[in-house]
């Protein structure tokens, strides 16, 4: 019977403890501050003696230890990172990268300045020299020839902001380029791949076609922004971005010469990343982390795609880490489905007026609190809302700094 009741012991043992996996926490500084609710005591005169109202509001009450972010605990795992420059995004996000590594979680960095080369190959990532490792737009991806067409006349019209005859040529253009490389335009298999080199001698020979001055200035100017891009992105090697899905691997975006060229670049990079996680099946918890550093520009002019792959990246396991300078810039739609979202001081009004409010989820008594708060951050330190709550945070290197000055002081 006591031998029965041992087994019974360990294997109870076993199901509470044997199975438990570890707890997936990104580690980013220590908390110092906490937005509580509180009760605030205001005394009246009633006419023949003191007394007092009690109304609620919220404080900022001092608490201590280390503070963590858990993405798959929340309902989204996204998080978005804001505030204005010199202030320690790059600081936080080289943080996040290698906490996120330690986990052993697949990264992909697009690294906008080319700021993390360094962390990358310390941490036994892989950095591509975007400039080098090109993506070729023209593959199909699963597409049909005519569909693939249809997605490049958009994609490079609204970056080169196209006019409507001018997007009918480049259409023209793109159909004569493929139409020598597949059988069938309503297949989706090529007997090559096409290259920005032959879209180039396509509109060449437009140009050498055209009826008037008028359209063949209109086909040059085309040809002039493709040949442009052909020298941002020369062909020598390509990259497939469907396949790093293991590892961590970051693209450096600095070397490529003008931001319509990393537009291009990212919308085609997200793009892939979007159809394979469609092809994914359905998952709980995170798998992959996409972090976009720097994305100003990108949000500007790939909003859209962007916020399908924050809007359905939680089923497929996806999280999206934006940083940016500009919050306005974000789509409403990404922060609505991030459910952690970070702030640094911000110097302009109308931004301090609007993150005060996404911090405080509409609560105008609270986003004052917020607002103040904001205003006072010094450089590397954060307000982070999650579903804990507004909760101010001092990053490593803020720490050390704060220590530097205890110890200072402590020798004085």
């Amino acid at each position: 019977m006591l031998d029965k009741l041992e087994r019974l012991e360990k294997f109870m043992i076993f199901r509470i403890f044997g199975k438990r996996r570890k707890e997936e926490r990104i580690e980013v500084g220590r908390q110092v501050r906490r937005l509580a609710a509180c009760w605030r005591a205001e005394p009246h005169f009633n006419g023949r003696a003191f007394a007092y109202s009690y109304s609620k509001g919220f404080a900022w009450k001092r608490v201590f230890g280390r503070y963590a972010l858990k993405p798959g605990r929340e309902a989204n795992p996204h998080m978005v990172i804001v505030g204005a420059l010199g202030y320690g995004k790059s600081t936080l996000l080289k943080v996040v990268i290698r906490e996120v590594a330690s986990m052993g979680k697949p990264i992909i960095v697009f690294d906008g300045h080319s700021e993390h080369e360094a962390l990358v190959n310390d941490i036994g990532g892989r950095v591509h020299d975007a400039s080098e490792e090109n993506i070729n737009m023209f593959e199909l991806d699963g597409l049909t020839v005519v569909q693939r067409i249809d997605e490049l006349t958009s994609l490079l019209s609204e970056v080169y902001a196209l006019g409507y005859l001018q997007r009918g040529i480049l259409s023209s253009a793109l159909y004569y380029t493929y139409r020598k490389c597949a059988k069938d335009m309503r297949a989706n298999q090529l007997n090559k791949v096409p290259v920005l080199a032959d879209l180039i001698a396509e509109l060449s020979v437009f140009a050498g076609n055209a009826k008037t001055l008028s359209e063949r200035e209109r086909i040059e100017h085309i040809r002039q922004r493709v040949i442009s891009l052909q020298k941002c992105m020369p062909l020598k090697s390509h990259v497939g971005i469907c396949g790093l899905s293991r590892g961590i691997n970051s693209f450096s975006l600095s070397g490529i010469g003008n931001d319509d060229a990393k537009v291009i670049y990212i919308t085609e990079a997200v793009k892939r990343l979007y159809t394979a996680m469609r092809a994914n099946a359905v998952e709980r918890g995170v798998r992959l982390y996409i972090i976009i550093d720097e994305s100003t520009f990108l949000l500007d002019n790939a909003g859209k795609l962007l916020t399908l792959l924050v809007n359905e990246g939680r089923k497929f396991g996806y999280a999206v880490v934006i940083v940016t300078n500009s919050s306005a810039m974000v789509p409403r739609d990404i922060i609505a489905n991030s459910a952690t979202f970070i702030a640094f001081h911000i110097n302009e009004p109308t931004e301090i007026n609007y993150v005060s409010s996404v911090i405080a989820k509409g609560d105008q008594y609270k986003a004052v609190m917020v607002r103040g708060m904001l205003e006072m951050l010094r450089v590397n330190e954060v307000i982070i809302s999650c579903s804990k709550g507004p909760v101010v945070v001092q990053t490593p290197r803020a720490q050390a700094a704060a220590m530097g000055a205890g110890d200072a002081h402590g020798k004085r």
